[in-house]
């Protein structure tokens, strides 16, 4: 990975910035304490400082996306920036929704980041889904759905069958929210492009 310190005026007067320089974009990357030997030193902060000006909305995207998967890969959820976690909660939910709805969302793994996913879907613009989500969320108590999958699952199943009826019947409410133009994947996309540095 190569490195070209002339990225951007901070690397080098600030300390603990370096460039990043792959695939004709600049990454800052404000270095955290260094760890341990043969451990990779922690990324306290990233700046996505700029893009080709002639590199596509869709090329652009796709860097993005490539990112992600790169990330994720190496680092695990954990190492993903928010943005990153963002498209994970928003591909988590529409991928759950599409095969087996609200409730096998909740029950799944993918139902770990439903506690935060209605704050994405705000940010993106998708206020619709965000408060049908608020709505599958609100049958956990007010601290909403737990973290951990085996707690959820567990609360999840106790609720009486009617209740759960219910939280199926959200997921109805959502598909028709998309017969009347609710695309969540375009409202992503639309949202990583306004914050692409120009």
């Amino acid at each position: 990975m190569p490195i070209r310190p002339t990225c951007n005026p901070l690397v080098g007067k600030t300390p603990n910035w370096r460039a990043v320089c792959e695939r004709s974009a600049c990454t800052v990357r404000r270095e955290g304490r260094p760890g341990q030997p043969g451990v990779p030193t922690p990324i306290a902060a990233e700046l996505h400082i700029r893009s080709p000006p002639d590199m596509t909305d869709a090329e652009y995207l796709e860097q993005c996306n490539d990112d992600y998967w790169r990330t994720l890969e190496k680092s695990g959820v954990d190492g993903l920036s928010r943005l990153q976690r963002d498209a994970l909660c928003i591909m988590n939910l529409q991928a759950e929704l599409n095969n087996g709805g609200l409730h096998q969302y909740l029950i799944n793994s993918s139902g770990d980041l439903a506690g935060e996913t209605p704050a994405v879907l705000r940010r993106i613009g998708a206020d619709d889904a965000a408060a049908l989500l608020d709505r599958a969320n609100a049958y956990f108590g007010p601290d909403g759905p737990p973290v951990d999958r085996d707690s959820r699952m567990g609360q999840l199943l106790a609720l009486p069958e009617g209740r759960q009826q219910e939280i199926h019947d959200l997921t109805d409410e959502f598909f028709d929210a998309e017969d009347r133009g609710l695309s969540l994947a375009d409202l992503f996309d639309a949202y990583v492009l306004s914050q692409r540095p120009t």
